[in-house]
């Protein structure tokens, strides 16, 4: 028996990994609340009818699990059974809360870092009895870069691949001076925050921010434009920079979707 643990407020992240798995090793081996308890079942003795034929005890790690006191009963009785009978108990890491002290030198799974579909992968490693191989980190951004205006505008469409992006800052990095740029815009936006900084990321590059106050998804993108005068390079951005922390920036795939 394969046993998800997670809260429910987790559910758009964690019910397409547990639906996954249970694809592929049926849905009676794997215990998942949607489907393990219906209408009329008594939650606790279904948590322990689960318990007891756990094998796999994937914890999903999150400040909504952490504060939830079913899922701490759950995954304090599972600690226990590993204690006993020696079922494999798999934390995963959700978001950026410190893992509880009594799990920290267990080797976990990073969701946060790596995306549902790498630590799906490492999930059916872990139950199939493989090695877990290294991953390279996965994007979760892509950025659609349209042409408009005879390359005088520049539209750009960002998107999350996978799951929800929180922070929505951008830069477009470009050899374009703020007296070149004749407008830039969020055209599906009522509110955004932006500006133009010279010499970054180096001399000579500059750079043009975008930022609004809410996350995107797969579903809701974020879109902005630039506008110059006067065409001088064959494009206005070199590329995409995503803040992901203090003073860090990283670049995002850029994808043309038409050309000049």
């Amino acid at each position: 028996m394969i046993f998800i643990s997670h809260n429910s407020k987790d559910k758009p992240i964690v019910e397409p990994i547990a639906a996954a798995l249970a694809e592929m090793y049926g849905y009676t081996n794997v215990f998942y609340d949607s489907w393990s308890i219906r209408p009329g079942d008594g939650i606790i003795d279904k948590m322990n009818e689960g318990l007891e034929k756990c094998e796999f005890f994937f914890f999903f790690i999150s400040h909504n699990s952490l504060t939830s006191e079913m899922v701490k009963m759950e995954w304090q009785n599972a600690l226990m059974r590993k204690a006993k009978t020696g079922i494999r108990f798999i934390p995963i890491r959700v978001d950026n809360s410190v893992l509880p002290a009594i799990i920290l030198q267990m080797l976990y799974l990073d969701l946060f870092t790596y995306g549902p579909e790498t630590v799906t992968r490492q999930m059916i490693d872990v139950i199939d009895g493989n090695a877990i191989k290294p991953v390279k980190k996965e994007s979760n951004l892509v950025v659609y870069r349209e042409f408009l205006e005879n390359g005088t505008r520049e539209r750009y469409t960002c998107s999350a691949k996978y799951y929800y992006e929180p922070i929505t800052f951008f830069a477009v990095i470009t050899l374009y001076k703020e007296d070149d740029i004749k407008e830039r815009k969020c055209p599906y936006e009522g509110m955004y925050m932006g500006g133009f900084n010279k010499d970054v990321p180096s001399p000579n590059l500059n750079a043009i921010a975008f930022s609004i106050g809410r996350g995107i998804t797969p579903s809701l993108p974020f879109v902005f434009e630039v506008a110059v005068k006067e065409k001088k390079c064959d494009m206005i951005g070199i590329k995409i920079l995503h803040k992901q922390g203090e003073e860090m920036y990283v670049p995002v795939e850029l994808v043309n979707k038409n050309t000049l």
